[in-house]
């Protein structure tokens, strides 16, 4: 019996020992793993001195830079001496005799916000001459616009656009996404001239997609290379009601423009 069972191990040794050497072994394939991505640490925010005030410090720290920021705004009325303000802040602070009695500051106190009434009436006054200024150009440029239509040439878009073509160009329109190079002129409805690239001797290059005030987006697009246009531009397709430099509010605009080019 017992040699019978040596066989029968013997027999099972060679039997493990040929497969092995066949490469006939079946091995189960080792899954990859995947490798684990590291936490990136928080970085903190690096040590300040204040750290390690005490709360009074930082306290009074907190108010004078509360106080410096509003001094520091520069609509603050007046140039801030912070030589007299450090000694009026101490003198106050230790009880000292101030340098200005009570009675003088009261009157310093009173003719600075008298000062400051009288700024803020000019002020109104000038939104209010501005206003009525804005009104009476926007019914001149209604009645303008009225009968500017009715010349003869004279075609008006959508917007209320008005052009008239000068010289009509035989070259390509320009895109919405296009750069311009063209010569200008540009006047008030009165005649006064307010710009012109030809006294500056140089072409003016404007993009389509946006920079110039939209009368002129929409006026460039219906011209040819090549093409002399005369644009009358209501205020809202100019600067509208607030202006620009010189052109006051709701002022319609007339433009003569030469399309020189498509910038590439």
């Amino acid at each position: 019996m017992k040699s019978l069972l040596k066989i029968v191990l013997c027999a099972a040794m060679f039997n493990v020992v040929v497969i092995a050497q066949d490469g006939k072994t079946a091995v189960k394939p080792v899954k990859p793993v995947t490798p684990v991505t590291p936490v990136t640490p928080a970085v903190k925010p690096a040590p300040r001195p204040s750290d390690s005030w005490s709360e009074d410090k930082s306290i009074s720290y907190m108010y004078g830079s509360t106080i410096g920021r509003q001094l520091g705004d520069p609509r603050t009325p007046f140039n801030i001496d912070f030589k007299a303000f450090i000694e009026g802040l101490q003198d106050a602070f230790n009880k000292k005799d101030l340098q200005i009695t009570e009675q003088r500051m009261q009157q310093i106190s009173m003719a600075f916000q008298q000062k400051m009434q009288a700024k803020a009436n000019d002020q109104q006054k000038l939104q209010a001459k501005a206003a009525e200024k804005g009104i009476g150009a926007l019914k001149k440029g209604i009645a303008y616009l009225a009968a500017n239509k009715k010349k003869e040439g004279v075609k008006e878009t959508a917007s209320g656009l008005q052009y008239r073509v000068i010289t009509e160009g035989k070259g390509a329109k320009p895109t919405a996404t296009d750069k311009v190079k063209v010569h200008y002129k540009g006047t008030l409805i009165d005649g006064t001239e307010f710009d012109s690239s030809y006294k500056r001797n140089k072409p003016f290059e404007a993009s389509l997609a946006g920079g110039v005030i939209p009368g002129w987006l929409e006026g460039m697009k219906l011209m040819a290379v090549g093409s002399k246009f005369e644009f009358t531009i209501p205020h809202n397709l100019a600067y509208g009601e607030r202006g620009q430099g010189s052109i006051g509010p709701n002022e319609v605009l007339v433009f003569e423009i030469e399309m020189i080019s498509i910038v590439k």
